[in-house]
């Protein structure tokens, strides 16, 4: 540049905005240009010659230039990543559900509509759903009852109360009284309730003992012989073991057999033991005789066996209209009224 304001050559401006944008630029060509070039020093904050203390005093346009905050860009765009794959994948299960449902695919049978179709009318709806609800359970009585053990003899109790032991007190709903027959140094003791008619059962239980205490304190469920274990067997050939705890709660468990009879065979029995009653008195063991207070067996009637519907009388064939040889094609048809035959023409008289 010439005249009377002459301060040297002009500056080399390319060369200069180039070197700003160098990064081996060295420090002091980096801190001349920092003075006299104060445009550059955005550009000079970035090189890795430029004091910290420099940098630091840089506004940046552009934030994320500022090399302060390059090292968060990483995390930054790495969570960014991560929130977009979440939101895709959450997409893709939303969408995948809506289409699947519960996992199933949901294609209606062919010839049928969906449940919420609009055309299933409600008596349809109502054909499927009426139909008779079962029947509670409840006690069966059996209408004859037998065993094939001797019975044991009739017994008095502490109050002079006499009582008899044949096996319909297993069924009379009274735990005080009891089935007691004689036990032979094993087991093997049945007792069979017969019905008038088969019987859907649904459980059947006893109480395993004599479950009676005399008003004297003599505790005869302790005194008796008690079942562990039986066999419940059924008409139709079936069977089932029960093991039943030692207690004068009823023990029943469930069963779902049509049967005419149910056989309880005792399998397991435990020995009672010698009792003490209130006054002190000591009294043996019953373990020559085995006893049942109570069976129940639980049932309802079987449902009946659906009867078909009649079927519908076929509808009687139409008449065929009266056929003449000599009709007319097109002609209608005209019928006699109904009379009496007409009558031969009479013979002529003879002279």
């Amino acid at each position: 540049m010439t005249g009377p304001y002459n301060y040297g050559p002009a500056p080399d401006y390319d060369a200069e905005f180039a070197a700003a944008h160098n990064p081996a630029l060295p420090q002091d060509q980096l801190l001349r240009l920092w003075h006299t070039r104060p445009d550059l020093r955005e550009a000079l904050a970035q090189l890795p010659a430029c004091p910290p203390a420099l940098a630091a005093q840089v506004q940046f346009s552009d934030p994320w230039r500022d090399p302060n905050a390059r090292s968060h860009r990483g995390i930054i765009m790495a969570f960014a990543m991560l929130a977009g794959l979440l939101v895709i994948v959450g997409l893709g299960y939303v969408g995948y559900m809506a289409v699947r449902g519960d996992g199933s695919a949901q294609q209606p049978t062919h010839g049928m509509l969906p449940p919420n179709d609009p055309k299933v009318t409600s008596s349809a709806a109502a054909t499927a759903t009426t139909a008779p609800p079962a029947a509670p359970s409840s006690a069966v009585k059996p209408v004859d009852v037998s065993t094939n053990c001797v019975q044991a003899e009739d017994g008095t109790d502490s109050n002079g109360v006499k009582y008899v032991y044949d096996p319909a007190k297993a069924f009379d709903n009274d735990p005080l009284t009891a089935w007691r027959c004689q036990w032979k140094e094993q087991d093997g003791q049945s007792i069979t309730a017969k019905f008038d008619h088969p019987t859907l059962i649904t459980s059947v239980g006893l109480i395993p003992g004599y479950a009676k205490t005399d008003i004297d304190g003599s505790d005869r469920f302790a005194q008796n012989r008690k079942i562990t274990r039986v066999r419940w067997e059924f008409s139709d050939g079936s069977s089932v073991k029960q093991q039943v705890p030692v207690s004068r709660a009823l023990a029943s468990i469930k069963v779902n057999v049509v049967t005419d009879s149910v056989t309880m065979v005792i399998e397991a029995t435990e020995p009672g033991v010698s009792i003490v009653n209130k006054s002190g008195q000591r009294q043996d063991a019953f373990n020559g005789l085995v006893s049942v207070s109570e069976i129940e067996i639980m049932g309802t009637q079987p449902p009946a066996a659906p009867v078909p519907a009649p079927a519908p009388a076929p509808a009687p064939a139409p008449l065929a209209p009266p056929h003449s040889s000599n009709a007319v094609p097109g002609a209608p048809v005209t019928t006699a009224p109904a009379g009496p035959p007409p009558s031969a023409p009479a013979a002529p008289a003879q002279p």
